[in-house]
């Protein structure tokens, strides 16, 4: 990890940030959740409210409350003014638990229980915006990147172009960019005198693990567990063309998969074989007892009764110390630290290079590569894992593609060529002209 120094520029400053806990397992597991209901759009901006897209409830309004520098050993000369800092507002009461749970028949026993992270304070602490990272310096130290604005727009633009690729950057969006794919930040980046600055956690976990990180590499003759989302009991969504359900299209888009990665030479296994409910800590289990080498869970996306969104999706583990793009009522403690937060480096690159992969196919209607720390299929995983949504069921011009299986068949080639193109990560390098 690349330790931050007491940098101070234009107001922005780097700062050590404490180790990340590791999960210490205990005896007894955790809850275990029924599977989640499709993932349907929601506010997602925990610094400044995004404009909702069509059908999306505008977010209650945020609480504002004044920072102030915290005591240094060294006085800061001038001293900085207090700031004002847009928070989240923070639930009072616990969120409701989900629905009764569709899934009764474990599929093998579990290898082992997953257990919740426990909570590190630090890590759920927020961080003053005085100490948020400069983009200039950061990017000006050797083997970074070269940083470049935008035009003259307002909100200001910048991109970054390192030897993996170019990362776009504007003040006050979650939404960034890399090679024309698009990803949510944790926190949107925020402007302080004159400078582009980020969140410590997010230049450490996307800037860092994009522009400097080796991007992981296929490997020969691997071993991936495709989980076919919902299965027996729990349907899933219902297509708006034809009535067809969820897990249904998922089986037989993973069976595609499957089979294409067989043929080249890949062991490529499936939670369920047929329509059989099988428990999601079961689904993390069966990966375990295979030694893994990546997990991926196929989904179809449904945000009835609208019926007008559409578009890809694909989500990983949300890092420790970020808030989620996406919650759907449960609490989102950035403090915990899941077993899979140690591929968080390889969860973000494959989830971007199987972004990329489908965005080929689905027309470009490109919806993110996003983060949730409430789904139970990664956060035990030992593993790189990704979960796609590879479509709106409730849109209907969607649900007619989803529903053909020639395009069934498109989807798991993409899906094969995000696992074993390693093009696909630096592909469309091009400085764009202005962040969309």
């Amino acid at each position: 990890m690349i330790l931050w120094g007491a940098l101070l520029l234009g107001g922005c400053a780097t700062v050590d940030l404490p180790p990340e806990p590791r999960v210490t397992r205990v005896a007894g597991g955790g809850p275990v959740l029924a599977e989640p209901a499709p993932l349907a759009p929601e506010s997602e901006s925990p610094v400044r409210p995004a404009e909702p897209t069509a059908g999306e409830a505008a977010p209650p309004p945020p609480a504002v409350i004044s920072l102030r520098v915290p005591p240094s050993p060294t006085p800061v000369t001038p001293p900085l003014p207090a700031l004002v800092a847009v928070v989240p507002p923070v639930a009072a009461t616990p969120a409701p638990a989900p629905g009764p749970a569709r899934e009764m028949t474990p599929a093998i026993p579990p290898a082992q229980p997953v257990v919740p992270a426990r909570t590190n304070p630090a890590a759920a602490a927020p961080v003053p915006l005085e100490h948020w990272v400069a983009l200039e310096p950061w990017a000006a130290a050797p083997g970074r990147a070269v940083i470049q604005r935008q035009g003259i727009g307002n909100p200001p633009a910048y991109l970054l172009a390192g030897t993996n690729g170019t990362l776009a950057l504007e003040a006050g969006r979650l939404a960034a960019r890399w090679n024309g794919v698009e990803f949510r930040l944790g926190f949107a980046p925020q402007m302080r005198g004159g400078h582009l600055c980020v969140h410590p956690v997010d230049a450490r976990r996307h800037l860092e693990a994009l522009l400097l990180g080796s991007p992981p590499a296929p490997k020969p003759n691997a071993v991936v567990v495709i989980d076919p989302g919902h299965g027996g009991a729990d349907a899933g969504s219902r297509s708006a063309f034809d009535g067809g359900w969820e897990k249904d299209y998922t089986l037989d888009w993973a069976r595609r998969v499957r089979d294409l990665l067989a043929a080249r030479g890949w062991t490529a296994l499936l939670t369920r074989e047929g329509d059989t409910t099988a428990n999601l800590t079961n689904r993390v289990a069966f990966a375990e007892q295979h030694q893994a080498d990546l997990f991926l869970s196929l989904h179809f996306n449904s945000a009835a009764p609208n019926h007008a969104e559409a578009g890809l999706e694909t989500y990983c583990l949300t890092p420790s110390g970020l808030p989620s793009t996406l919650t759907r009522g449960y609490r989102d403690d950035p403090g915990l630290n899941y077993p899979n937060n140690e591929f968080d480096r390889e969860n973000l690159h494959y989830s971007l290079r199987l972004q990329r992969a489908l965005l080929q196919v689905n027309g470009h209607a490109d919806r993110g590569v996003r983060h949730a720390r409430f789904l139970t299929v990664l956060q035990g995983q030992h593993r790189p894992a990704v979960l796609i949504e590879g479509g709106y069921l409730s849109n209907p011009a969607e649900a007619k593609r989803i529903a053909d299986p020639n395009y069934r068949q498109k989807l798991a080639q993409a899906v094969v060529n995000g696992l074993t193109s390693p093009g696909l990560t630096t592909a469309g390098t091009a400085i764009p002209a202005k962040i969309n």
